[in-house]
């Protein structure tokens, strides 16, 4: 579903645009005035539209239909949990599986994938919120697996998953499904 809702948003800015080219060359095709008038005042393009209706139904149509195809994307994007945290991360675990090949997103901890090394002294901790993120590797070592997308750092550990939103504090953690 988000390939199709990003199908639509794509698809309607671009019907959409080409029917704003349409529009302006009709308002050129008019007089140099009423391009001007509708590139820089705007209510113009209202006025434009209103008096030269016949001239430009086919170009006000075709930015509605644009429009209407980025809304139904937007929508269908919505209805699917695009942009909430909690929905991505199955996508996000699905990324993390060991039939990845694509590679190109992750970052390889500088031990390799490797488990890393744990400090004896460390005792385990319920909750990393709120630590920093040096803090976290001395208490866990080096992530095996870092990824980062949308400005949100995620460093896989065996046991939990560590996320941070400005790259110095832990903003969540969560314990990967088995």
């Amino acid at each position: 579903m988000m390939v199709l809702a990003m199908f639509l948003l794509v698809t309607g800015a671009m019907v959409s645009f080409v029917g704003s080219v349409m529009f302006l060359v009709a308002a050129f095709r008019e007089s140099a005035l009423w391009g001007l008038a509708v590139i820089f005042l705007p209510f113009a393009s209202l006025v434009f539209l209103i008096k030269y209706w016949s001239d430009v139904k086919r170009a006000f149509l075709v930015q509605l239909l644009g429009m209407l195809l980025g809304l139904l994307g937007f929508g269908t994007g919505v209805a699917t949990g695009l942009g909430s945290y909690g929905e991505r991360m199955p996508f996000l675990e699905a990324l993390v599986s060991e039939e990845d090949e694509a590679g190109a997103a992750w970052a390889e901890s500088p031990r390799g994938g490797a488990e890393p090394e744990r400090p004896d002294a460390a005792e385990p901790r319920s909750s990393y919120v709120g630590l920093t993120l040096a803090e976290v590797r001395e208490r866990l070592g080096a992530p095996p697996r870092v990824l980062t997308a949308g400005g949100v750092t995620t460093y896989f550990y065996p046991e939990v998953e560590i996320v941070s939103e400005d790259g110095v504090t832990v903003t969540a953690e969560a314990v990967p499904a088995r």
